[in-house]
């Protein structure tokens, strides 16, 4: 399994990840077959009331994960509701 650390890049000219928001999990799966990506772990963010999925894929030096929203309220979701996902 292709894993990569979560640490804070070290260089502020780096990029150390990319995330991209998602209305909900259906459409990670539906993202996923599309382009190709597996699955790789997921995990529960707080601050951003969302699930953090990454993916396993090499992509350089950075990793790539979907945010999508669990509640109702937060950030992520009043994101996604202006966009009119």
């Amino acid at each position: 399994m292709y894993k990569k650390s979560y640490k804070f890049c070290k260089s502020p000219d780096k990029i150390h990840h990319i995330g991209i928001i998602v209305p909900n999990e259906e459409q990670v799966n539906f993202l996923l077959q599309l382009m190709g990506f597996e699955y790789g772990h997921s995990v529960y963010v707080k601050k951003y009331q969302s699930t953090c999925i990454f993916l396993e894929v090499e992509a350089g030096d950075y990793l790539i994960n979907f945010l999508s929203p669990t509640m109702t309220r937060g950030i992520i979701i009043e994101f996604v509701q202006k966009k009119k996902f």
